[in-house]
């Protein structure tokens, strides 16, 4: 999303360890600051619905229990991220304003 300033935030789905919804910023869209991204949603455990028994790509996706992760911002300047995850056992939208510094 272009922010007020010129830079750009990106809110994008982490799937390495730990795994969970970041926001990070970029000045010029070829580096993007990811020493000082945010964290939206920390996954934890709850990273996935359960274990695949085989390596099948479909499957394995099918039991991501977190992602679509998009946002716009606000006429104040916020961002506001929003995304589907599942948090003890309940899947639900949850919406995060970001102030962008």
């Amino acid at each position: 999303m272009a922010l007020p300033d010129g830079r750009v935030a990106a809110v994008y789905n982490h799937r390495g360890d730990p795994q969970g919804v970041r926001v990070a910023v970029s000045e010029d869209l070829s580096a993007f600051d990811r020493d000082g991204e945010l964290t939206v949603f920390d996954a934890g455990a709850e990273a996935t619905f359960g274990e695949t028994d085989h390596e099948n790509f479909l499957a394995e996706h099918l039991l991501i229990a977190f992602g679509k992760p998009q946002g716009f911002l606000d006429a104040d300047g916020t961002l506001l991220t929003f995304f589907w995850c599942t948090s003890q056992g309940v899947t639900h939208t949850r919406w995060v304003r970001v102030a962008v510094t």
